[in-house]
């Protein structure tokens, strides 16, 4: 009877703890339930060469972190493309070829609602802005959600065709939403988008010395 009586009372304690847990930390629960159930192919990197140091690669994946986090803040709709390889010239072409360093105030101020280029993808290579504006082919799929627009649309497709890593923000809900490989994956805080740019970017760790990631050269 006793140890009947103990063993009730031990499940009860963990019941207990457990939902305590969930009610008290549920970001942390979130993100730990997402590491787990991630897709092997958002967990593998890009293994793409640059010719920038990883300090720099960090300081790029936190811009977009910020800039991503801001605009979702406010319900501005965007659509960011990491290209770690290259894209076919017409879907560069598209837009209008940036060029510039990246920054979270660049980014926020191309898709601000008022600027001509809002409407299109953001392309980044490496820590550079290649190009805004961008139209980018819409995925067919017909077993993607009903309620999601041409922007989710777009960034899936793009992951269809080439091997590229989507960033969306919502601007109906302010939802930060990732693709890849024709995938998408929803509901990201700052430290999910971190963690998975960190992988993209092919950085291990925060701790690592920088080092110079050059480019492979033909010939």
């Amino acid at each position: 009877m006793g140890f009947a009586l103990l063993s009730r009372a031990l499940i009860y304690f963990i019941l207990f703890t457990f939902f305590a847990i969930i009610i008290l930390f549920p970001s942390e629960v979130r993100r730990a339930l997402w590491k787990l159930s991630a897709p092997k192919e958002l967990r593998e990197t890009f293994q793409a060469k640059y010719d920038v140091s990883d300090e720099e690669l960090i300081n790029t994946v936190e811009n977009i972190v910020r800039s991503t986090q801001n605009m979702a803040k406010k319900n501005i709709g965007a659509l960011i493309i990491i290209v770690p390889e290259g894209l076919p010239g017409h879907i560069l072409e598209s837009g209008i070829a940036i060029g510039g360093k990246v920054s979270s105030a660049l980014i926020e101020t191309i898709f601000h609602d008022k600027t001509p280029l809002h409407d299109g993808a953001v392309c980044i290579q490496g820590n550079r802005v290649v190009a805004a504006g961008c139209f980018l082919p819409l995925s067919q799929d017909s077993a993607i959600d009903k309620e999601l627009g041409t922007r989710h649309r777009a960034a899936i497709g793009i992951t269809e065709s080439y091997k590229v890593f989507s960033i969306i923000v919502s601007e109906e809900t302010g939802v930060i939403s990732t693709a890849q490989a024709g995938k998408l994956t929803r509901y990201y805080d700052s430290d999910m988008l971190r963690d998975i740019l960190m992988q993209v970017y092919g950085l291990k760790t925060l701790t690592q010395a920088p080092k110079v990631r050059k480019r492979k050269t033909k010939g």
